[in-house]
């Protein structure tokens, strides 16, 4: 047990290659980073986090939203899982016509937000962002994007985007 009185610290963020090569844990009381197997075969994420109370996306200068993302899935209405997302950005003055605003609004939202959550999935780190978006109508909606930096690539893409809940 710590000195300090408190359990055995368990890791806050665990990160394993996708080969198994190596592992690389921070723990939650120290700012200790270990990498155990092999440095030399160890293909982890490039992606080093900031501090926990002001973390913003990595890359955010070079962030990706696909074209198809956005006119097939986020503004396309008969979508099976994107309808009722194109429906809520049409009300806020987004349309396929003019994609590229939606691309834009979600990369800034992107950029400005710090990040609400991360974990790990088996491609690479995937992060939330919540914040408040700007929209052709003026309205600005609270909206979750969610990106993800996959093993390999230089910056994150938008995997999806959605509104929040009111808040009263």
């Amino acid at each position: 047990m710590p000195r300090d009185g408190r359990s055995e610290a368990q890791p806050e963020r665990v990160q394993e290659s996708r080969d198994g090569a190596c592992i690389k844990l921070k723990t939650k009381w120290a700012a200790l980073e270990v990498l155990v197997g092999n440095p030399k075969r160890c293909q982890l994420s490039p992606h080093r986090p900031q501090s926990r109370d002001h973390m913003k996306l990595p890359q955010s200068d070079k962030l990706v939203v696909e074209p198809e993302k956005i006119a097939d899935y986020l503004l396309n209405p008969s979508h099976r899982y994107g309808g009722s997302k194109a429906r809520f950005f049409g009300q806020h003055g987004f349309e396929i016509a003019a994609w590229e605003l939606l691309a834009q609004a979600l990369r800034e939202h992107g950029r400005t937000y710090e990040i609400a959550r991360e974990r790990q999935t088996g491609f690479g780190p995937r992060f939330i962002v919540e914040g408040d978006l700007n929209t052709p109508s003026g309205h600005r909606p609270r909206v979750r994007t969610v990106w993800q930096l996959d093993d390999g690539t230089i910056a994150p893409r938008l995997m999806t985007a959605y509104p929040l809940e009111a808040q009263s």
